[in-house]
């Protein structure tokens, strides 16, 4: 499912208000993650994982009680083999308890019932009990509903489930390990009116409607707030790049623009930049911008517009873009 259908899934979700009704049921399960319950013939079903932090949703069960997330490959079938409940795996049949638990770090533990104890089939006056052990196969999701680690038959070895735990986690976490980060400079990680503030009445006058084109302004800025921790956190898991334009009739802005990042972020960004006014040229996943000019609204990977509803400020980038 794309990021635009699960934020899409999100509106529609928000605006039916669905947890008004008796049969939905919102519950906090860590986070900023919401699951949505529906339910059928009296038991409460995880139909939707909803990521209130990044405004997304995604679909994990349908109505007819099947997983709709789990594909052949995210079960691990060793473990499975010669169950009373190996049927029901195979069709993600979750007619008996599903059970989606908090998260943490990223990933949090599914319990999926695939068999019950024979107390199930029992009738009122006591007859029709079998034999059957109850069969649960434990693995683990995502923000997004996808597995990452397979569901697998532990018994009562919780040790694997230990084992199941520590490779979502990595798997999580090595997802950022190694993409390219470009950073767009003036408005996202430098105070463009900071550097007029400094600026003489008579200068502002004289460059009024281009004031890009002061002599010196950009090696005057300050930094925007938050934005040198920020960097340097993120830069502790991308590989992490300045993108910038400079104007074209000011030749200072050019080394202003190597001079400040010397004096700010040298240790992060020493001969990683570039400027240019084809950003779209450059080949990476992200990009930090607060305008698509330049070739910004062309990049090829995700372009995160710093200053939007969805990014004021910093602290909601780190909270995107880092690992829980």
């Amino acid at each position: 499912m794309t990021t635009e259908l699960r934020k899409h899934l999100y509106t529609i979700i928000k605006q039916r208000r669905l947890g008004k009704s008796q049969e939905w049921e919102f519950r906090s399960i860590g986070e900023d993650m919401t699951l949505l319950s529906h339910s059928i013939f009296g038991w409460w079903k995880p139909i939707y994982l909803i990521d209130e932090k990044n405004k997304s949703a995604v679909q994990f069960m349908d109505a007819g009680e099947t997983l709709l997330n789990v594909r052949d490959e995210d079960i691990d079938w060793e473990s499975v083999r010669g169950l009373a409940g190996e049927n029901r795996a195979k069709s993600r049949s979750a007619h008996f308890p599903t059970i989606i638990r908090g998260f943490k770090d990223g990933v949090s533990e599914v319990e999926w019932q695939v068999n019950p104890d024979g107390r199930y089939y029992e009738d009122e006056d006591g007859y029709g009990m079998t034999s059957d052990e109850e069969e649960a196969l434990f693995g683990y999701i995502d923000r997004n509903g996808d597995v990452v680690a397979p569901f697998t038959y532990i018994g009562k070895d919780y040790e694997i489930l230990d084992e199941l735990r520590r490779q979502a986690v990595e798997k999580v976490r090595a997802r950022t390990s190694g993409k390219r980060l470009y950073f767009d400079m003036d408005g996202v990680i430098v105070d463009f009116e900071s550097g007029l503030a400094q600026q003489s009445e008579q200068t502002l006058r004289e460059y009024e409607g281009r004031y890009d084109e002061i002599p010196g302004l950009f090696g005057a800025m300050k930094p925007m707030p938050g934005a040198i921790d920020a960097v340097r956190r993120l830069n502790e898991h991308y590989d992490c790049y300045i993108l910038s334009t400079a104007p074209w009739k000011n030749p200072s802005a050019w080394s202003d623009k190597v001079i400040w990042i010397t004096k700010y972020l040298d240790d992060v960004f020493h001969k990683k930049v570039i400027i240019t006014h084809c950003k779209n040229l450059c080949k990476g996943d992200i990009l930090i911008d607060d305008r698509g000019k330049n070739g910004t609204s062309e990049f090829e990977g995700e372009w995160i517009q710093f200053g939007s509803e969805q990014f004021p400020d910093w602290n909601a980038v780190l909270d995107y873009l880092l690992p829980d």
